[in-house]
């Protein structure tokens, strides 16, 4: 999977970061889907600020 297909596959989850979520607050995700990952891959559509870099 390339950035070029990306939107060709649904999320399993999708989510959005808040300022509070950068100073530590958890996200909260669904445990049943994900409790059998054993790959994941994370696509940042846009940074927080609107900076060049992203820390995950």
């Amino acid at each position: 999977m390339g950035f070029s297909n990306v939107n060709d596959y649904p999320p399993s989850d999708s989510i959005i970061l808040s300022p509070e979520n950068f100073e530590g607050k958890p996200v909260i995700l669904k445990y049943v889907k994900f409790q059998n990952v054993q790959s994941l891959t994370i696509f940042i559509e846009d940074n927080q600020g609107g900076t060049d870099i992203i820390k995950v």
